[in-house]
């Protein structure tokens, strides 16, 4: 089970606040939350309502999280936008199942990026997805 992955592939976020709402760019995430880089103000500890779209699955994952951390130092540094470090307060079982298999696929992907060809068994490997895949669709109880 993946703890936390950094994002390979680029994945937008909207982010809604009670106050206002815009996007960002995902840095990171976990089964907890994730690091968001957006030029957005939010508030300490405020609630918010991410919505994540998928590419492989095309689907929007609503997720409810709150502010835990943020992060400004890149902002001084090198320009990028601050982060924010959002903890999930409410998440629905299936997207809970999409979450992981999105930091699976991208677990995956990092590793193919470091593994040499001859190290690499495609079989074996798709074989452990389609296992952790399968049960969240329904078609398979653990």
């Amino acid at each position: 089970m993946t703890r936390r992955v950094e994002l390979e592939s680029s994945y937008s976020v909207r982010i809604q606040t009670a106050l206002n709402s815009g996007t960002g760019t995902v840095f990171n995430i976990s089964r907890g939350g994730m690091y968001v880089l957006t030029s957005m103000r939010i508030l300490p500890q405020a609630q918010v309502v991410l919505y994540l779209p998928v590419p492989k699955s095309r689907k929007i994952l609503r997720i409810e999280a709150v502010t835990s951390w943020e992060d400004r130092e890149h902002e001084k540094l090198d320009g990028r936008p601050t982060g924010y470090g959002f903890r999930f307060i409410n998440v629905a079982d299936e997207t809970r199942s999409e979450l992981q298999e999105l930091m699976d696929s991208e677990s995956l992907s990092k590793q193919r990026m470091h593994t040499p060809i001859g190290k690499l068994n495609l079989a074996e490997e798709a074989g452990r997805l389609l296992a952790n895949m399968l049960p969240s669709y329904g078609w398979i109880k653990k």
